[in-house]
This record gives structure tokens, C-alpha cells and sequence, in this order.
């Protein structure tokens, strides 16, 4: 695990790259213009797993063989040591001893995991030199132009439910926001629990360090915005109007909710 400051960034970063076939290729040459946020709706996945915990599943991950050895290796010394294992590492660790044939660049973790920690661990995937495997299939333009990143969060309620219901079913995942019903990017409401802060701050701060390493990124976007169909993420829990307007102005060039109609390459 490296420590974000070293880069300019102000979170602790893990690298744990997929080497599951199907999860990543060459961008071809491809501008990245877009990032595209997602969440996971992982309301099953404990926000702070134990050593032993992390221990377990990083094991699973090496027999499997789809992660790239040096990293498995060294979350294995971590949790060896007694460091406790965020749920942005166990969810990588889980995808890579999963047949999913899905992946993505950064996983933002819930919550920081560390007692003196201030800000989310971040888990690098797949290389940003490389395409994704997080909206499409492997090849389509939406892979090959952007970089995708997920913030481990439980998802949505339906709105049929009661306050009450909704309020056990985050308490139980271990969330304890604040609940609301609110309007999708859909229009149907929905309920919601707030992430916490550090999340988000963490959030801003990734995209913020990728804007200024890629300056031809002009777009952040929802997977809605992809597959409006099939997906609601990430709004509103993480709101993407703000985050744009943070980014525009710490990069110094405005941040569109829809990628460029033509790509540079």
C-alpha cells in the first residue's frame, strides 16, 4: 500500500491489477476524455473487514491467479501485520476470484479503515493506460475513451418501503447516514443513505488528480448516462453537479455531464 502524498494525491492508493481475461485491453490508441462514477450496490459487503478477513479472501485471490502476484503479495503482508482490510480491497479481492468478466480503474472505499487514517483507501484495478471492463463489453467506445471508478456503496430502496425499513436495511450493511427519499436520474424516487464524508472528499480528490494527470478529460459522468435502462448510479448519493463544479474549477476548464460528441482519436 503506497501513500497518495508521495503523488500529489491525499489518500492512501493500493495497487491490485485483474489479470482476469476480459477485464482489460489496450485503449488503441484511444483519447481518454470521460470518467465515468459508478456505484457498486454491495449492501452485502462489510465496510471494515478484519485482518483475518482480508487475509482469507486475498488468499482465495492468489490461488485464482487473476491478480497480478506482486500486489496480492503485498496485501497479504498487510494483513499479516494486522492492518484491517477496507471493503474497496476485499470487493477487488472478490472480483478477481469471481468469472465476471467486469472491472474498473479505482474502487473508492466506504469509510477510512485505519483509526488514524482521514481519507478513503483508493484501489487501483486496471492501469489507466488500459480500457475497462465497466460499461459494455471490452472494445466499445464508452471503454475505450474513459476511466471508470466505483465507491462501494449498498444502493437504493425502493421507494415501497417504509423510512423504518430502509433505515434497518443500511443499519444492518453497516451504513448509518442520514436516509432520504429522493428522485433518481430517472425521476423515480427512491431511498438513500448518505455516504460519508470522507468518501466523497476522497472521491473529489481522485478526480481531481486524473483531471490534471489527463488534460484532455472534458466529461464526468453517471453509468447512467450509458445505460439509463438498466442503471441509476451513481446520483444522487454522490452528487456529480457539485463534483463537476469542484473539478472545473481546480483544473481550470469546465467538466460537461455527457462526453464529447467526437473524441480527439
Amino acid at each position: 500500500m503506497g501513500d497518495g502524498t508521495k503523488s500529489g494525491l491525499r489518500y492512501p492508493t493500493t495497487r491490485l491489477w485483474s489479470r482476469e481475461p476480459d477485464t482489460w485491453a489496450p485503449r488503441n490508441g484511444k483519447t481518454i476524455d470521460t470518467i465515468v462514477v459508478h456505484y457498486t450496490a454491495t449492501a452485502n459487503l462489510a465496510r471494515v473487514s478484519n485482518p483475518a478477513r482480508g487475509l482469507l479472501l486475498a488468499k482465495r485471490a492468489k490461488a485464482r491467479g487473476w491478480c497480478e502476484p506482486k500486489h496480492i503479495d503485498l496485501l497479504i503482508q498487510r494483513f499479516v501485520a494486522g492492518d484491517s482490510c477496507s471493503d474497496a480491497a476485499a470487493l477487488c479481492m472478490i472480483a478477481a476470484t469471481l468469472d465476471r468478466r467486469a472491472s474498473w480503474h479505482y474502487c473508492v472505499a466506504s469509510k477510512p479503515e485505519m483509526s488514524h487514517w482521514t481519507s478513503c483507501e483508493v484501489v487501483e484495478f486496471v492501469p489507466t493506460i488500459m480500457q475497462a471492463h465497466h460499461i459494455g463489453a471490452l472494445g466499445l467506445k464508452t471503454n475505450l475513451r474513459s476511466i471508470g471508478i466505483e465507491c462501494v456503496y449498498p444502493g437504493s430502496i425502493s421507494q415501497r418501503k417504509t423510512r423504518e425499513q430502509a433505515e434497518e436495511f443500511y443499519r444492518f450493511a453497516g451504513w448509518t447516514g442520514a436516509v432520504w427519499k429522493l428522485p433518481g436520474p430517472d425521476g423515480v424516487k427512491r431511498w438513500y443513505v448518505q455516504p460519508d464524508d470522507e468518501q466523497v472528499e476522497t472521491l473529489t480528490a481522485l478526480v481531481i488528480a486524473l483531471c490534471r494527470q489527463w488534460k484532455t478529460i472534458s466529461a464526468i459522468c453517471s453509468h447512467y448516462t450509458f445505460a439509463p435502462t438498466k442503471r441509476t448510479d451513481p446520483d444522487p448519493p454522490f452528487d456529480l453537479v457539485n463534483l463537476r463544479e469542484l473539478v472545473s474549477k481546480a483544473v481550470s476548464r469546465p467538466m460537461a455531464a455527457k462526453p464529447p460528441a467526437r473524441s480527439v482519436t
